[in-house]
């Protein structure tokens, strides 16, 4: 092997086993899920919170989105994208555009502005991101994000509090038993929060 083989071998290695400090790569914006981690995301409850500032949207209206550490918990990196709640429509399509922020940059569709990452690996504890909604109502949404703590530790499918579309009808619900009915969405997400 010559010299310049090794080197180039070498220079691939570290960016590999590096990850991404400067964002995550367009391949990631369907499953959200980091490469060049080396690991896959935790499971257990996130130290952080995703807050949206409203529970209902408007058409063409923003939203201001949180993402924080719990008791102060510092991250690196950050993903996200608004996605529809509904299981019934397409779930896997970003929805509305982010405005940039410093430390900030636009991936998956750049001229849509529909999703958001870090582009710094700086340590941050918290982010205030804004979102936009499209001209026209969508449908029930969440903001679904990746934190990255460290470069192994990072938790992928992170949900928000529903955001609401007021001209949706409620998602999905049932009834067990003689009780009340039970939003799906929601406990889906509680049993995710506590049971990883």
């Amino acid at each position: 092997m010559t010299t310049v083989q090794l080197l180039v071998l070498c220079v691939c290695l570290v960016s590999q086993a590096s990850g991404y400090s400067s964002g995550p790569p367009e391949l990631a914006c369907i499953s959200m899920v980091p490469s060049g981690h080396g690991t896959s995301g935790q499971r257990g409850p996130s130290p952080y919170t995703i807050t949206p500032s409203v529970d209902q949207y408007a058409e063409g209206g923003s939203v201001t989105l949180t993402i924080k550490g719990k008791n102060g918990e510092r991250f690196k990196g950050f993903f996200v994208q608004a996605r529809r709640a509904d299981p019934s429509l397409n779930v896997e399509e970003p929805i509305g555009r982010f405005d940039t922020i410093s430390g900030s940059k636009i991936l998956c569709d750049k001229a849509l502005g529909n999703a958001i990452s870090h582009s710094s690996g700086s340590d941050k504890s918290e982010v205030v991101l804004t979102w936009n909604a499209p001209t026209s109502f969508q449908g029930h949404l969440v903001f679904k994000a990746t934190i990255v703590q460290t470069q192994t530790v990072f938790w992928d499918n992170e949900i928000s509090a529903l955001v609401r579309d007021p001209t949706a009808p409620d998602i999905v619900t049932t009834t067990m038993g003689t009780g009340p009915p039970i939003d799906l969405f929601h406990l889906f997400r509680k049993w995710k929060l506590h049971c990883g």
